[in-house]
């Protein structure tokens, strides 16, 4: 271990989010990323070199042992070939280094590679222990990563909370809906058939299931949304090209394209297609569920039609 810096100070109750965990920083953007997260909680600046084989075993040991504190420490990757100058003030002479930041300041660091469980202990040491974190806040970050479309990572937190946590309703139909990012709705479907008939019920299952239904639906639909919005500039009112835009637009997941083109086709003709319009907005909402912004937005936007 190196020299500590400064005095250590306990690690905060803060956590980053699932996309800000683990960075990548060059230039500038060192005082962001390290400095001033590290207000926060603590931040491992890991100063590495392009050529380093050693830096790029230990880059996934590091990488595992952080997420594990569920955001409540961070790690940024410093090359040194790309920032000379901040590897010269803080005296890098070998890598990979690592200095631990904690209210701005260095308290800590190791040159070389530390054991994973000595890697474990140290972070233990900084934020507490890794299993700490609750259902809830584990549950929270599992969605974090849902939501930045980081499907792989989502499926991997959403599985270790179903294994400790399996009557969370809220985690399977988390992780089914990873599936669905992943292409892989057979596994959604295979997962969510699996349940009592009572489980099947819950508002977030079938919102899940409706939006399984709509993905196999929408299947093939990729691809033509140009050739499809060239029509509908050239004539308006080309309805059929329109909803077949708007169920392009969902099919590459794009939610709120599709919602929009919908509620344009409602302005323009209610009852085109025995109301097709409105049945496929009711679909998508089902899909995203109630409480989705996109499903109160667009319903906002569907009833101003019919009562406006």
């Amino acid at each position: 271990m190196l020299r500590a810096l400064a005095p250590k100070a306990p690690g905060s109750s803060a956590a980053l989010p699932a996309e800000d965990i683990v960075k990548e920083t060059r230039g500038q953007a060192f005082m962001k990323d390290v400095i001033e997260t590290s207000l926060a909680v603590p931040v491992l600046a890991h100063f590495s070199a392009t050529g380093s084989a050693t830096c790029k075993q230990f880059m996934p040991v590091l990488e595992k042992a952080v997420r594990a504190m569920n955001g409540r420490v961070g790690l940024v990757h410093v090359n040194i070939d790309e920032n000379q100058m901040v590897a010269r003030q803080l005296g890098i002479q070998t890598v990979p280094t690592v200095f631990i930041f904690l209210q701005g300041q260095p308290v800590d660091g190791f040159a070389g590679v530390l054991p994973e469980k000595d890697l474990k202990a140290l972070l233990e040491k900084l934020a507490g222990p890794s299993g700490e974190a609750s259902p809830e806040e584990a549950l929270k970050l599992a969605q974090e990563k849902l939501h930045a479309k980081d499907f792989e990572g989502a499926v991997e937190a959403f599985e270790a909370i179903v294994i400790d946590f399996p009557e969370s309703t809220a985690a399977i139909a988390g992780l089914a809906r990873s599936y669905l990012g992943l292409n892989r709705a057979d596994e959604a479907k295979a997962l969510l058939e699996g349940l009592e008939e009572v489980k099947k019920k819950e508002p977030e299952i079938q919102s899940v299931l409706a939006a399984i239904a709509l993905a196999e639906e929408t299947k093939g639909s990729q691809g033509n949304i140009d050739d499809l919005a060239a029509k509908v500039a050239v004539n308006p009112n080309d309805h059929e090209s329109r909803f077949a835009l708007a169920v392009a637009w969902f099919a590459e997941g794009k939610a709120e394209a599709a919602i929009e083109e919908l509620i344009e086709l409602l302005k323009r003709d209610r009852e085109w297609n025995e109301q097709a319009a409105r049945a496929q907005l009711v679909k998508i909402f089902d899909a995203l569920g109630a409480d989705h912004p996109l499903t109160l937005k667009g319903r906002r936007k569907m009833s101003s039609v019919y009562f406006s």
